[in-house]
């Protein structure tokens, strides 16, 4: 980086960090898709459930509160990234 960019104060681990973020926060929504009651909305790029579901979730999982709300516009290209696609059978 310093080579391409010499003015920049970025880091190799500053790249690895953000990655390791983007990859937790992906599996934290793919988990919350697995419940029943989530479901991903496209349009607004978020998970979406009813009130009562959210709550009774965030109680006994704590890094679901990252995801309520919250629009991740680059859910898609996470998925591609950190989600191995399924193997087929032979």
């Amino acid at each position: 980086m310093d080579n391409d960019i010499p003015d920049t104060a970025i880091e190799e681990w500053h790249i690895e960090a953000k990655i390791k973020k983007w990859c937790r926060t992906c599996f934290i929504i793919v988990n919350l898709l697995d419940h029943p009651g989530f479901e991903w909305n496209a349009s607004q790029n978020m998970v979406v459930a009813e009130d009562d579901v959210c709550v009774a979730l965030l109680q006994v999982n704590k890094q679901a509160r990252k995801a309520r709300d919250v629009k991740f516009l680059l859910f898609d290209d996470w998925r591609v990234c950190f989600i191995p696609l399924p193997e087929e059978p032979e």
